[in-house]
């Protein structure tokens, strides 16, 4: 509605007038609504959808044996909000009611329910809740949006692609992720990327600077393609960073950065934890403050993440994944550690430190997964410099130079202080690697142990603190791992963290840059 001079000028919309007589109080409560609901859904439809691919989209069977619907809660309001418990659905039943209008029938007092049914699938279901529609299934409708999409994009850079783009599937398929170790991912892994023809979906909203432009796809077949038209323009930039932040959301889903966690999902499938908490990427033109950043509040509350240009080079870090990478896994360890809810878990020099080591290290190891020699400088690309943006590259050398003895004195910067644990994890991962007989299963245990060590550790961690986590972590895998793998992974632990000055004898005061203490010892018993 537009005001001028104290006049609405401008109203769009649309209006129903409700008649006197249109019953206000419902007859039936929210609790029989639902079971009506459910009643409803139970029943197979004879003529399902088709996806964009012309096949019937199969839907989840509901089983509502021995179900009787509870309100989890509900409020005092004019539209009575009420929320059922999750039962046989995949979700939570939020409710309330509205006046439905009915054409020539007039108007009906009725409930409005959004069910989530287990393995996928969304419907609104509008039951009547006055005398004359009582328990009448007034509107249904399947509200799922999903679509088979694709994108041209810069994998990792331009460098390593040789300078032509590469047209994948959006999600990747499963065969393209690192299978974990010891979880069991859901069926409908990995769910779709795209809601419709736009580059936004359920875990990322990419759009151009601080506007809300996004990027739209051509349908060509029931298939959405996204493919800009100048590989270095700000289409293409909307599309990598959409591509990058769907990946990584995958990714550490496998390894449970989940929505009971406080994953970034609009829409949380399990009910578990907060929604409406989807990136948003924003692909700058030009150059902004600090390059590239990513700030995190709090579950339920969106996470921003943006991408400039880095003048000196006129490369753009929306085209490369060390850089947003990085800074994913900023907001995945600010969500880890300290728990959803605690946003500030990682602010006292050492545990900075270890939120610039954590990024560093993801960026680079799970590249290095599907790499033959593996990539130990990060930033090269983007910064067009071979020696990449930190002080040694992250290679078996580089005790030499920086130590946990060294934080406080030549290592005090926190992006410093984050290389000293980033080469002390990626020695752990070839240690394990080197253990195990398999460096790719080196790689998927360590990076187990990472995340786990995080939902283990206290808030403003020091490195020993980190440390002691993730034995901890370590320890919870020991009946999950044969003797043998246990021994040697425990073994090869321990040496990677004596090399850096973290034996068992180390030691700081907390998590600041005093009193720092190392120790080169392991234990006599893994030595």
């Amino acid at each position: 509605m537009r005001f001028s001079d104290g006049r609405a000028t401008v109203v769009r919309g649309d209006n129903a007038v409700i008649d006197p007589t249109t019953e206000l109080v419902p007859t039936v409560t929210a609790v029989r609504a639902m079971s009506v609901a459910a009643a409803h859904l139970s029943v197979p439809d004879p003529q399902p959808e088709a996806d964009g691919w012309g096949q019937p989209l199969e839907e989840s069977t509901l089983d509502l044996t021995g179900y009787e619907p509870s309100i989890q809660v509900a409020f005092q309001l004019t539209s009575l909000p009420t929320v059922i418990e999750r039962g046989p659905f995949a979700a939570v039943t939020p409710m309330h009611l509205v006046f439905f209008p009915l054409g020539a029938a007039g108007i009906r007092l009725a409930w409005h329910a959004t069910l989530s049914l287990p393995g996928g699938g969304q419907y609104v279901v509008v039951v009547g809740a006055d005398g004359e529609s009582a328990e009448e299934i007034l509107y249904v409708a399947n509200t799922t949006v999903s679509a088979t999409a694709s994108g041209r994009v810069w994998e990792h850079n331009p460098g390593e692609s040789g300078g032509l783009r590469r047209e994948v599937a959006f999600p990747r398929p499963p065969q393209d992720y690192p299978k974990p170790e010891f979880r069991d991912l859901p069926s409908d892994f990995p769910r779709d990327w795209v809601n419709a023809d736009l580059a936004v979906g359920n875990s990322t909203t990419a759009v151009l600077g601080d506007s809300d432009q996004t990027l739209r796809g051509d349908t060509v077949g029931g298939r959405v393609v996204f493919d800009p038209s100048d590989d270095n323009g700000d289409d293409q930039k909307i599309l990598n960073i959409f591509y990058f932040c769907n990946y990584m959301h995958d990714f550490f889903e496998m390894l449970g950065f989940d929505e009971a966690s406080g994953n970034f999902q609009w829409r949380n499938h399990t009910g578990q934890a907060t929604g409406r908490d989807s990136v948003v990427a924003r692909a700058h033109s030009g150059a902004i403050y600090g390059t590239a950043n990513m700030s995190t509040p709090v579950d339920g509350s969106a996470p921003e993440m943006n991408m400039g240009l880095v003048v000196a080079s006129n490369r753009h870090t929306a085209f490369d994944s060390d850089v947003v990478f990085h800074e994913f896994a900023h907001g995945v360890t600010n969500r880890l550690v300290g728990g959803r809810l605690n946003v500030y878990a990682l602010n006292q020099p050492q545990s900075r430190g270890l939120g610039e080591g954590w990024g560093d290290y993801f960026a680079l190891t799970i590249q290095n997964y599907w790499r033959q020699e593996e990539k130990v400088v990060t930033g090269d690309w983007v910064a067009n410099n071979a020696s990449g943006i930190r002080r040694h590259p992250y290679d078996v050398s580089y005790a030499a130079h920086g130590t946990f003895a060294d934080i406080g004195g030549s290592y005090t910067e926190v992006h410093d202080i984050g290389e000293i644990w980033c080469a002390t994890l990626m020695h752990m991962n070839r240690l394990f690697g080197g253990a195990l007989g398999d460096t790719r299963r080196g790689h998927r245990i360590a990076w187990q142990l990472v995340v786990d060590a995080m939902k283990l550790s206290p808030a403003n961690p020091s490195f020993v603190n980190m440390r002691d986590a993730l034995l901890n972590a370590l320890a919870d895998l020991e009946n999950r791992l044969s003797g043998q793998d246990y021994v040697h992974l425990k073994s090869a632990f321990w040496k990677a963290f004596a090399k850096f000055g973290m034996g068992p004898m180390a030691s700081s005061a907390g998590a600041s840059l005093f009193g720092i203490r190392a120790d080169f010892t392991t234990p006599d018993s893994w030595s």
